[in-house]
């Protein structure tokens, strides 16, 4: 077989590992780029790209609100609820079973989160969910629901169903500093947010207003 056959042959099938076969990650300090304009670039990313980029990330607080959020996710795996991070040895041919608490809960932001203040958006588990204008009778508006501060029960296929009021639209874009007349107390359904748009065209939310029983303050 000629050189070039030989080439073509193993170009035509992917390099890829045995079956069975074990593969474990590199430590980073392990991996070095020597030569080449590669080099140059995990040099520049190690002593300035990357380092700059954590200090931005820091400054913002982003990087502050993604250790709370792993916080968060690691009390779910403690029993003892105690403020560390979850460290879980991995063994081969181990089971392991992640076990969350899946009761269904209001969220809200932060205070200074103008945009939802007094809102909150409806979770389970790792799950957010969302009201939909498909699960909605016309002349409903998905804009126009409170929900009600009370326990959320499970419905069909994965949805969840809340209790809520319709926030009667008063005239004008302004008006008085008076108590907004809130309808009837109803349900909704509630699905996951990943699943929204499946069905027919129309508008979804998240962030919904909280509003109490008798009134939305």
């Amino acid at each position: 077989m000629s050189t070039s056959a030989r080439t073509s042959a193993l170009r035509a099938v992917p390099a890829s590992p045995l079956a069975g076969t074990r593969h474990r990650p590199l430590p980073i300090p392990s991996v070095r780029l020597v030569g080449g304009p590669l080099a140059a670039w995990q040099q520049r990313n190690g002593e300035a790209t990357i380092p700059h980029r954590i200090e931005q990330v820091e400054a913002s607080g982003v990087l502050d609100n993604f250790r709370r959020t792993l916080l968060r996710t690691s009390r779910m795996l403690l029993a003892d609820g105690a403020a560390r991070y979850a460290r879980v040895p991995l063994e081969p041919g181990a089971r392991y079973v992640l076990d969350l608490d899946l009761t269904p809960r209001l969220t809200t932001a932060h205070h200074r989160v103008d945009a939802l203040r007094a809102a909150v958006a409806v979770e389970r588990g790792p799950v957010v969910y969302c009201v939909e204008q498909a699960d909605l009778d016309a002349p409903l508006d998905v804009d126009d629901l409170a929900v009600l501060p009370v326990p959320i029960t499970l419905g069909a296929r994965d949805t969840l169903v809340l209790r809520r009021r319709v926030i009667n639209a008063a005239d004008g874009l302004y008006g008085p500093d008076t108590a907004t007349e809130l309808g009837d107390e109803r349900t909704v359904t509630a699905i996951p947010f990943s699943t929204w748009g499946n069905r027919a065209p129309g508008p979804m939310r998240v962030w919904l207003p909280r509003a109490p029983r008798r009134g939305l303050q």
